[in-house]
């Protein structure tokens, strides 16, 4: 009898450090999604300075060209910087929203990928 509560109270433990290693990971996996957010936000904020300063320096060049003060080359490699910008900052974009997706999963978010059944309510 003394064996089985022995027996017991050991799966008890166990179980105990299972589930408190499952928390602690589960807070580590908010933690890291929410530093990762506080990052992608940081980028794009910076990001966006770039894509503003590139904007405006288009818009220099192309008035210096019309001018006669540049090449055409200037406002091509102008065009260039600002559109290169533009990617980044959506492909920066895409990672914020990768990186509040992976938040909402560790939060324990989830959906149902399967398709709806029955009919819609009216």
């Amino acid at each position: 009898m003394q064996a089985q509560v022995d027996q017991e109270k050991a799966l008890y433990k166990q179980y105990l450090a299972q589930y408190q290693t499952q928390v602690l990971t589960a807070y580590q996996d908010v933690e890291n999604a929410l530093t990762d957010l506080h990052t992608r936000a940081d980028e794009a904020k910076a990001q966006s300075a770039a894509v503003d300063a590139s904007a405006e320096n288009v818009r220099l060049t192309e008035l210096q060209f019309r001018q006669g003060l540049v090449a055409y080359l200037d406002v091509l490699d102008a065009d260039r910087t600002l559109l290169t910008n533009q990617l980044l900052s959506e492909q920066i974009l895409n990672e914020r929203l990768v990186s509040t997706v992976l938040l909402i999963k560790a939060l324990g978010g989830g959906w149902d990928s399967s398709p709806p059944t029955g009919n819609p309510a009216p």
